[in-house]
């Protein structure tokens, strides 16, 4: 079943999709209906380039975190340094070296980089999953 969606889009991404496609919507619909195959394409790159603990420290950092379309791609660097700095000032240890993570990330290309975000964030939507099921997909 095909739903209709009308997802906003800002000027330069609405400037992008005309200049690169026949229509607006068709760009749109191209890069939306893309995406699901381009997420699985990333998760199977960055699987096994990640610990158990730098995955749970991930996510742990991403919640109650908001994606946002503009920094995409950069978020799990901001929301990992954060994290450690606030578990830091608490005199808790999160567990991992946290250079090490962010230079793996770093190392990721920018479409893994943004699609790995999704996966991280996506854990806060999910329903009765244990973390440990859950980055277990990514080990």
């Amino acid at each position: 079943m095909k739903r209709k969606i009308g997802p906003r889009v800002t000027e330069a991404t609405e400037v992008y999709l005309e200049g690169n496609f026949k229509s607006l919507s068709g760009g749109a619909e191209y890069i939306i209906n893309a995406s699901p195959l381009i997420a699985q394409r990333a998760i199977s790159a960055i699987k096994g380039k990640f610990t158990e603990q730098e995955l749970i420290a991930l996510i742990k950092s991403m919640e109650g975190r908001k994606l946002l379309p503009e920094a995409a791609g950069g978020q799990l660097i901001e929301a990992i340094m954060i994290y450690d700095f606030l578990a830091q000032s608490q005199g808790q240890d999160v567990g991992i070296k946290t250079e090490s993570l962010i230079s793996k990330i770093e190392k990721l290309s920018y479409p893994d980089r943004l699609y790995f975000e999704v996966w991280v964030a996506a854990f806060w939507w999910q329903k009765d999953v244990l973390i440990e099921d859950y980055v277990s997909q990514l080990l």
